[in-house]
């Protein structure tokens, strides 16, 4: 009996540790899968976006902005959360080789000049959508080089 118990409570100690292996390495596995599927989810809802609320240019060239309207009511109501986008800007090419910057309205299914603070290729200022610029640090130096799309 006194042999016995050290027997046992050395394979005790070893099985613990395989159980306890076994459960981190299906927790590792579970939080893969998870991370995967929350990346795909969200690189499938960005493309719907980047597809879904595209100009094209028979719409720009004809400002037939119902057109678009019945685009972005369609986006809205496949997308699973409409809330991630806070605006929709179209930059496009105004008089004298100059940048135009306009903002679509839904609710009155135009769009209507915008202006970006600092102009453009600037770090100062937020956004024409009013989101604060987002900070990266990057060798020492911090840039604005990505804009929040939502607060």
């Amino acid at each position: 009996m006194l042999i016995l118990l050290p027997v046992l409570a050395i394979l005790q100690f070893r099985w613990l540790g395989q159980l306890s292996d076994a459960e981190r390495e299906r927790l590792q596995r579970n939080l893969r899968a998870t991370t995967s599927e929350i990346t795909s989810a969200l690189d499938l809802e960005l493309a719907r976006v980047m597809v879904g609320l595209q100009v094209d240019g028979l719409t720009l060239n004809d400002e037939a902005w119902d057109r678009y309207a019945e685009r972005y009511a369609a986006w809205g109501a496949a997308a699973i959360d409409p809330a991630i986008v806070r605006g929709v800007l179209l930059a496009d090419a105004g008089g004298a080789g100059s940048v135009r910057l306009r903002r679509w309205n839904p609710d009155t299914r135009t769009v209507a000049a915008a202006r970006m603070a600092g102009g453009f290729g600037t770090s100062a200022g937020a956004d024409p959508c009013g989101a604060p610029p987002v900070r990266t640090e990057a060798r020492g130096h911090t840039d604005t080089a990505v804009r929040a799309v939502r607060a």
